[in-house]
Order: C-alpha cells, then sequence, then structure tokens
C-alpha cells in the first residue's frame, strides 16, 4: 500500500486537542493476535516496538490488514502514535486505534480490489472538561475527526458520530493526535435494516438525548471492553 506523502490535506481537519492518554498494550513488529482471559482473540499493534524507520509502513500494514486498504498522508515525518486494537465478533468489529494527524483516503483503486464492504463508524473519545468517557480514561480536549463522502461532509467528536461506507471513496481527516473507538460493520448487516443506508453516510448524528446518545454511548463501552467479553458475550453485545 502506497502512502501518500502531501501533508497538507491534514491541515484541513477541523479543531484542536492535547494528546489523548496513551492506550495502555504494547504490540510487535507486525500485528499480533492475543487470546485474553475470556478466551476472545484481539488484534492488535502498537509502532513503539517497531525501529522508526519501519514504523510508517508497519504501521500502515496494519491498519490496511485490520480494517481494509486506504491511503494515509501523515502530517508529520516521523510517526509518532500509532496503535490499533481490533476484536470481531461475527458481522461486527469494535476497535480502538490511536494516530498522529493524517489525511485517510479510501480510493477506487481500493474498493476495486474486493477487500469487503463494510460501515465503518470512527469515534473519538472526547469530553467535555473534566469529564471522563469510560474506561479509555480520555479526559477534557476537543477530538475532532471530519469525514468526507458523496459530496457531504460532517464532524465527528464526543457529542456527534457520522459513518462511510467502504463501497465508496471517502476520506477523514485529523489535524491533531486522536484516540478513537471505532465499529466496523458488514454492509450486508446494515442494509437489512436500513436499505438505503448509504444515502446518510458523512452526516452528523448529534447525541443530545436521543438514540444517537445511547448508540454512541453503547459503542464505546462495547469498543473499549470487548478484550474482556467471551465469544457468547461480545455476540449478544454486537447484536
Amino acid at each position: 500500500m502506497p502512502v501518500v506523502s502531501d501533508p497538507s490535506h491534514a491541515a484541513a481537519a477541523a479543531g484542536a486537542a492535547s494528546a489523548p492518554a496513551a492506550i495502555p498494550w504494547t504490540g510487535g513488529d507486525t500485528l499480533s493476535e492475543v487470546t485474553g482471559k475470556s478466551g476472545t482473540v484481539a488484534r492488535r499493534f502498537d509502532i513503539r516496538a517497531v525501529p522508526t524507520a519501519r514504523r510508517r509502513d508497519a504501521l500502515v500494514g496494519a491498519l490496511d490488514s485490520v480494517y481494509y486498504p486506504c491511503d494515509f498522508a501523515f502530517s508529520t515525518p516521523d510517526v509518532v502514535a500509532g496503535a490499533v486494537r481490533v476484536v470481531d465478533f461475527g458481522p461486527v468489529q469494535a476497535g480502538r486505534v490511536r494516530l498522529d494527524p493524517v489525511y485517510v483516503e479510501r480510493t477506487p483503486r481500493q474498493i476495486s480490489r474486493r477487500s469487503g464492504d463494510f460501515v465503518f463508524v470512527p469515534m473519538p473519545l472526547a469530553a467535555g472538561p473534566g469529564q471522563n468517557q469510560g474506561q479509555g480514561g480520555v479526559q477534557g480536549g476537543g477530538s475532532r475527526l471530519r469525514l468526507r463522502q458523496r459530496g457531504r461532509e460532517a464532524d465527528a467528536d464526543g457529542t456527534q458520530f457520522a459513518f462511510a461506507a467502504s463501497a465508496d471513496a471517502y476520506a477523514y481527516m485529523h489535524d491533531c493526535e486522536i484516540d478513537a473507538v471505532t465499529v466496523r460493520i458488514e454492509a450486508a448487516e446494515v442494509r437489512s435494516r436500513v436499505p438505503h443506508f448509504e444515502d446518510l453516510t458523512a452526516t452528523a448524528f448529534r447525541g443530545e438525548g436521543n438514540a444517537a446518545a445511547l448508540f454512541m454511548d453503547y459503542a464505546r463501552s462495547f469498543c473499549l471492553n470487548a478484550a474482556s467479553l467471551d465469544g457468547q458475550a461480545g455476540a449478544v453485545a454486537a447484536r
């Protein structure tokens, strides 16, 4: 997977935040599988265990493997923050990712590789001053991610979410180090409930005393606790 080197895209992201707390796990030079006490298998990767010269390529390879292929344009020459952990429960994947400022693009070339058809929901772990957002321990800040697809644009932060469809070209960006949970769902599962969900991609769903708020709270908890769930509990939670 080629890595785009133009850092100008990342500057287009809105918002600024202090660096999130470190993700409490370490990985190896390549993506690894770790079985927890519950028997659940988590795939994870952390660039802190990788020599500096190989970090960028290793990180992109890990992200491509756990999600699907995209192009990455990091805004700094040296990648400092890069970690990911995912747990799969059937058609639903719960993840957490920490990244330096980056512009990420899903292109027609990658879509043609038939790397799966998914709905992707990235949700930055950010809260109001002094508030705690679940077991991730990420406090304060204003982490924000901007998502673009089908001519629409929406921000995802601690107050609202947006999603993308991997079968269409899209891009997202953030101009500060970000710590986020991610939900990846097989598109067929979503389509069986919302037949034309593609019409809602890159649309902001604000979580203020409504169903969106319930989804955001549940998704955060699910992703942060996924590695401790056994297969049966995870399958129930993923429903």
